[in-house]
């Protein structure tokens, strides 16, 4: 066991320095708010630099009568999506020395709790003594947003913190439920401080008033304090792991399954490995069973260590326990075959799975709306569960899964091609192939895209000319102009694209993308104040492209 995962479980056992941490005495400043717009599933096909033919016989369509009757795959087909090896003696090995090593003595720290299981819960069900008439109307404002799933964050926030101190206990016990859990729903892409802060002071709350938290808001509260930055560092584990004590051994409220997965997601992804295998040994210890979510990242898990044989045998045992194989599955193996350094393998299972949707006929393509594709993931949890014993039905719902590329499929291939490798012809080709299957290019490709231009634009040689660079800025602002919600400035995008021009254009050309962005974007003076010092690094850096650069 590395030093750290000792010094960590000791240090969040003991050391009060972290408690600090999530101590939210400062001001939240709101933003406004703009419900995000459901997709229209248009693509970017009028762009500049993207234009494509019709597809004619040879198209997707026609592909579905590679075979003339749909039949569901067996798990032997579903194995074969993926190349899977023999790993029996492996596995063999690895049981014998799990059980020659499951008598070591557990370390000391937050995982070794005392539960006070003879505490009786404390429930608050109605507004303090001294309410007056501002606070119903606070509270029936917060009540009416919540009945919305869309109904903004900043908002429900802001609202929410006129309410005396401590905020929540004016809040009957379904509306705190109702709060945390509209609160931690939350899209991948826009977690940030602000969120993780956010929730956290409703957490901090509930324990200034002495009201219970569940175990899935202690678990949201692990989630948003060890993955609400861009890399997951040894802090974040730190601040997870203290959470965890202050669940377990403070409040007494046992870990589930979910809970073990989201510290296991955290210690995996700050490469803390030695961690994450003292995890899974603590899961098998309480008997506590593995989901779906759980096996899809133990494929990620193998991806990180680099571990190709791995993946292949996460994803075999993924399949022989029963769970569903769908897209998600597979975008999961693929990034994973990329990390651990077989990308060829991974655009093999690419193919592999174009070919199984393009065979199901008449099948779903999945959801492109993130709620739609959260509440799948939510059924596919409960459906190898529920259906355990009911083969027909088991079989049916894999027969509905959607198992076609999404655009989180070929923003793992294009960022390969584009950033490792820097093969612009590649990246071409998988955008044109979005368009076939009706992918729209959004805002996070452009940037993968820039970024590409960035490191390796201005170089002699290189594809990656300022031509090309032009007609994928242009493409841009074309497809802001129709969808200005999807496609808004970001101040990582900004930076980027900033960057890239200098780079491939010089600095004249990127002072007058500058000018552009400024006319249109609304940003915050802490994003204005970084940009404009990325520019000057810019301005420094460049003083315009070799002449050979503009070239096609």
């Amino acid at each position: 066991m590395d030093d750290f995962v000792v010094q960590a479980l000791v240090r969040a056992g003991t050391c009060r320095r972290h408690a600090s941490t999530f101590s939210f005495e400062s001001p939240f400043y709101t933003l406004h708010h703009k419900t995000r717009r459901r997709g229209d599933g248009r693509s970017v096909e009028t762009a500049r630099g993207f234009r494509t033919k019709p597809l004619g016989q040879g198209s997707a369509q026609a592909t579905a009568t590679v075979w003339e009757k749909w039949q569901e795959p067996s798990q032997e087909e579903l194995k074969g999506l993926v190349d899977t090896y023999d790993f029996e003696r492996e596995k063999q090995k690895a049981e014998r020395e799990f059980h020659q090593n499951e008598e070591e003595p557990w370390p000391e720290g937050p995982l070794l709790l005392q539960y006070p299981h003879d505490e009786k819960k404390k429930h608050y069900d109605g507004l303090p003594q001294g309410a007056g008439a501002a606070e119903f109307e606070t509270v029936r404002q917060i009540e009416e947003l919540l009945t919305d799933e869309e109904s903004s964050h900043e908002q429900i926030y802001a609202i929410y913190q006129t309410l005396p101190f401590p905020r929540v206990s004016y809040l009957s016990e379904p509306t705190i439920r109702k709060l945390t859990h509209h609160l931690s729903v939350v899209e991948r892409f826009r977690k940030d401080e602000k969120v993780m802060m956010r929730f956290l002071s409703i957490i901090d709350d509930m324990k200034a008033a002495n009201i219970p938290a569940t175990a899935a808001e202690w678990t949201s509260a692990m989630h948003f304090a060890g993955r609400c930055v861009k890399r997951v560092s040894e802090v974040e584990v730190e601040n997870a792991l203290y959470i965890w004590r202050q669940m377990e051994a403070e409040a007494g409220v046992t870990s589930t399954n979910v809970t073990f997965n989201a510290m296991f997601d955290i210690a995996a992804k700050a490469g803390k490995f030695v961690l994450a295998d003292v995890l899974l040994k603590e899961m098998q210890r309480r008997n506590l069973r593995m989901n779906r979510h759980f096996r899809t990242g133990m494929i990620f898990y193998y991806g990180l260590k680099g571990d190709g044989e791995g993946v292949r045998r996460a994803y075999k045992e993924l399949v022989e326990s029963g769970e569903v194989v769908d897209t998600i599955v597979l975008n999961c193996v693929i990034s994973s075959l990329i990390k651990a350094g077989e990308p060829h393998a991974a655009e093999q299972v690419f193919g592999r799975m174009k070919n199984l949707h393009r065979a199901k006929t008449g099948r779903q393509a999945p959801p492109t709306y993130w709620r739609e594709q959260r509440q799948l993931t939510r059924v596919l949890n409960r459906a190898s569960t529920q259906l355990q014993f009911d083969v027909k039905a088991k079989k049916d719902v894999q027969d509905l899964s959607p198992v076609a590329p999404n655009a989180q499929t070929f923003r793992s291939l294009i960022n390969y091609h584009a950033i490792q490798v820097g093969d612009l012809s590649r990246v071409t080709d998988f955008l044109k192939e979005m368009q076939d299957w009706k992918i729209p290019i959004s805002a996070p490709f452009y940037y993968l895209i820039f970024n590409a231009f960035w490191k390796y634009g201005g170089v002699r040689y290189s594809g990656w000319t300022r031509m090309r660079l032009e007609g994928f800025w242009e493409s841009f602002l074309e497809a802001q102009e129709k969808d200005p919600v999807s496609y808004v400035y970001t101040k990582p995008l900004v930076i980027t694209a900033i960057r890239a021009f200098g780079a491939t254009a010089g600095k004249d050309r990127a002072l007058q993308v500058w000018e552009r962005i400024r006319e249109h974007w609304v940003a915050r003076p802490d994003e204005m104040d970084h940009v404009q010092q990325h520019i000057f690094r810019v301005m420094r850096a460049h003083d315009g492209p070799p002449s050979w650069s503009v070239k096609a």
